[in-house]
């Protein structure tokens, strides 16, 4: 980044943190993917978050489930949050 200047304004700052946040952020493609949090909600009955991560656990070394570890951008601020997704591998035929 270039040094800053005292004719640049704040919301010049601001725009520049959201765009370069926005290109550093590391998200699965494809579909199917879930986060921890969201898969506590649509589980039944619905489980902890400690209940579910050990549940995965099992599932991942079972070979039943992918992991990706990635980021995202923050709802609000400028620190870019670490995140992991989960999905279901596929079926081989």
């Amino acid at each position: 980044m270039s040094r800053p200047t005292s004719s640049q304004s704040d919301s010049e700052w601001a725009e520049a943190f959201r765009t370069a946040i926005s290109q550093t952020c590391r998200k699965p493609d494809g579909k199917g993917w879930k986060t921890l949090r969201e898969l506590c909600e649509i589980s039944d009955p619905p489980v902890s978050t400690r209940t579910m991560s050990v549940r995965i656990q099992g599932l991942i070394k079972a070979g039943r489930v992918e992991r990706f570890d990635g980021t995202e951008p923050p709802p609000s601020g400028t620190r870019i949050n670490r995140q992991t997704w989960y999905r279901v591998v596929p079926k081989k035929k």
